[in-house]
C-alpha cells in the first residue's frame, strides 16, 4: 500500500530520534504500521533507550467516587438490594424445584434403594447398564426422538435435554421374556420396538416421578 520512498523516510526520521507517534503526525501511515516497519528493519529501540513519558493519574476524591457510584447505580450499572434479593429467591426456588435440597429422610431412603439395587443377586442392574450402552439402544433412542420430532409428549417442549422413555418398562420386558444377558436382549424385538418409545424432557421424565413406581 505504501511505497518504498515513504518507508525509507519513516526509517530516517526514526533514526533521528522521533517516536512512532511523532512520525505518524508528520506522515500518513498510522503508528502501528510504522512500528511494524521499524521492527522488520531491526531498528526498534529498547524501552530503556526510549523516552519514558509519565502520565499523571488524577486521584478522585471521596465525594467524586460517591457521585459516580450513585450515577452508575441510577443508570442500572449495579443491581439494587431488592433486585439481588429477588434474584436469590428465584434461584433458590428453581433449585428446590429440581430437587437440589432434599430432606434427610429422602436421602436415606435413596441410599437404601441404591444399596439394594447394587446387591440384587439376579444382576439386573448390570444388565440395564450394558443395554443402555449398547449400540441398539442408542439407535432406538435416536429413532424415538426423531419420530416425535424432538418434542416432549407430555408438556410439548421442543429440544433441550430429552429422554427416550419406554412406555412398557424395560424391566417388565426383561422379566416377561426371561432375558438375563445382552445377547438375549439383542434378539428381543419388543425391546427395540419404536412404538413402545416416547420422547420426554428431563423435568417430565425424572422430576415428574415416571420411574417412582
Amino acid at each position: 500500500m505504501w511505497d518504498e520512498k515513504t518507508k525509507s523516510k519513516v526509517l530516517e526520521l526514526y533514526k533521528t530520534g522521533d517516536t512512532c507517534i511523532d512520525i505518524a503526525k508528520k506522515l500518513a501511515p498510522c503508528r502501528w504500521t510504522i512500528a511494524i516497519w521499524i521492527n522488520k528493519a531491526g531498528l526498534m529501540r529498547s524501552v530503556s533507550n526510549q523516552q519514558k513519558v509519565s502520565h499523571p493519574t488524577r486521584k478522585l476524591s471521596k465525594e467524586e467516587i460517591e457521585r459516580r457510584t450513585a450515577t452508575r447505580r441510577k443508570n442500572g450499572w449495579y443491581p439494587s438490594e431488592s433486585a439481588k434479593h429477588m434474584a436469590n429467591k428465584r434461584r433458590l426456588a428453581a433449585r428446590r424445584s429440581i430437587g437440589w435440597f432434599k430432606s434427610e429422610e429422602t436421602r436415606i431412603s435413596y441410599r437404601k434403594k441404591m444399596k439394594a439395587l447394587k446387591s440384587r443377586p439376579d444382576g439386573k442392574t448390570e444388565l440395564r447398564r450394558q443395554i443402555n450402552n449398547h449400540y441398539f439402544y442408542k439407535e432406538w433412542r435416536k429413532n424415538v426422538l426423531k419420530k416425535n420430532d424432538y418434542t416432549c409428549q407430555v408438556c410439548g417442549k421442543r429440544g433441550g435435554k430429552l429422554h427416550a422413555h419406554h412406555v412398557d418398562k424395560i424391566v417388565n420386558i426383561l422379566r416377561r421374556h426371561g432375558i438375563s444377558n445382552v445377547i438375549q436382549a439383542e434378539v428381543c424385538d419388543e425391546l427395540w420396538d419404536i412404538s413402545n418409545g416416547q420422547t420426554m424432557c428431563y423435568e417430565c421424565h425424572i422430576r415428574g416421578g415416571i420411574h417412582a413406581a
